[in-house]
């Protein structure tokens, strides 16, 4: 859920305000375990094994706002704004690295 929104946000779909709304609402549910030690390649190496495949392209399900989904094909998306939305998404999950842009 986060990596989606970092990528919603990164993509220009979701503002940063809305962001902020989803990362607390999800600290609402208690705190997330350390991410840390989490390597950025194998998170991308298994999205594309991801249940949501389809022909060999995940579909994700991002966010025009909270609560207006919108499914965008994988191969709509650049690889370095997915990695990138990944290692955000983990260093946000971090409270000792938690920083919001």
């Amino acid at each position: 859920m986060l990596v989606a929104g970092e990528l919603s946000k990164n993509l220009g779909l979701l503002d940063q305000s809305e962001l902020e709304l989803l990362h607390a609402g999800i600290a609402l549910c208690g705190p997330l375990p350390s991410a840390e030690d989490i390597d950025v390649g194998a998170i991308l190496s298994a999205i594309t094994r991801d249940k949501k495949s389809a022909r060999g392209q995940v579909q994700w399900v991002l966010l025009e706002r909270i609560g207006r989904p919108r499914i965008v094909s994988g191969n709509e998306i650049d690889a370095g704004i997915l990695e990138t939305s990944v290692s955000d998404a983990l260093r946000k999950s971090n409270p000792a690295l938690r920083t919001y842009r």
